[in-house]
């Protein structure tokens, strides 16, 4: 009796109906599986864009408001620093500080930023080397609206330049 309950493998009869039906749903899952990792690969670069594009904001910006502090720091000799590091110590007044630190260019691999010179050989301000294209075309404030439908970070030039009398008063 205990022979029949065994039948070998050869002698199951098959539904044709359903064979492979177990390998389509396999592929589709894993379908799906690449289509999602794709999405949340995309949508993390989109992320990390945005996050390094608000940094290079921030420290362009605290690199030209801190150039323009050491331009104003002396009334009667106004003057662009020579080097970032006199953003650090300002070397006509020992203990004067403009940075807390020289901050890394955050969009670009390297790190670096091109630094910008005005016609004394003094640095007028930074900017980024990346070529990438930036998310941000609009809605700048006031002291960056330069920024506006700019094609690369490139063209985000964090520079002072003092207004002259002339445009004062107007």
């Amino acid at each position: 009796m205990a022979n029949n309950l065994w039948i070998s493998p050869g002698k199951m009869k098959r539904n044709h109906k359903q064979s492979g039906f177990s390998y389509i749903i396999v592929l589709v899952a894993v379908l799906l599986v690449g289509i999602m990792a794709q999405v949340t690969y995309q949508q993390s670069s989109y992320l990390r864009q945005r996050d390094n594009e608000a940094e290079l904001l921030f420290r362009g910006s605290a690199y030209r408001n801190a150039i323009k502090a050491y331009y104003n720091a002396n009334p009667t000799l106004k003057r662009y620093p020579k080097r970032l590091d006199d953003l650090l110590e300002d070397p006509r007044q020992p203990g004067r500080r403009f940075l807390r630190q020289l901050y890394p260019e955050p969009v670009s691999k390297e790190g670096q930023w091109i630094v910008l010179h005005g016609e004394g050989g003094g640095i007028v301000g930074v900017a980024s080397p990346s070529e990438d294209e930036p998310l941000k075309q609009a809605e700048f404030q006031p002291a960056l609206v330069h920024f506006e439908d700019a094609s690369r970070y490139r063209d985000w030039e964090f520079s002072y330049f003092p207004k002259t009398k002339a445009a004062k008063k107007k």
